[in-house]
């Protein structure tokens, strides 16, 4: 999974905050489980750079 997200990755979450941080991002996904459907996502060299929550 790690390969799929940019390091610098941008997770916007359903409360407005945003996540930066491949590393963030994964210990959230770890915590909480599967994520909720993206309303967008944006890619760059083909990993998630941008993803936000519905």
């Amino acid at each position: 999974m790690k390969l799929l997200l940019h390091p610098y990755l941008h997770w916007g979450r359903r409360d407005g905050t945003t996540l930066r941080g491949r590393r963030k991002v994964l210990a959230m996904l770890q915590e909480m489980g599967v994520p909720d459907r993206p309303a967008a996502v944006e890619l760059r060299d083909g990993q998630i750079y941008r993803w936000e929550t519905i």
